[in-house]
């Protein structure tokens, strides 16, 4: 899928600070494990956590929300993008 330039930049923002978290909390496991800090554990856990759920929602570029034989619903395309199309009216 074809991004415009800032949306691509913002899309490589996020893949770069998915990553950071996830290097984060791979330094906190360690740390955890060579001080013997639990509570370091559950940092690196929180961080995991958050580098999932922020990576999946913010790298996501189209996504299908159903298909069917012959069709496929899309969604997170922007609204400006989809005006140029005509008016779908339905299979006919």
């Amino acid at each position: 899928m074809g991004l415009c330039e800032t949306h691509a930049a913002a899309r490589k923002r996020a893949i770069l600070v998915t990553w950071m978290l996830v290097l984060l909390s791979l330094a906190s496991f360690y740390f955890a494990v060579v001080a013997d800090q639990v509570s370091l554990f559950f940092v690196g856990l929180a961080l995991f956590l958050g580098a999932v759920i922020y990576g999946i929602v913010k790298t996501r570029v189209v996504a299908p929300q159903k298909i069917d034989d012959h069709y496929v619903w899309l969604i997170g395309l922007n609204t400006n993008y989809l005006e140029q199309f005509p008016e779908w009216r339905g299979a006919q």
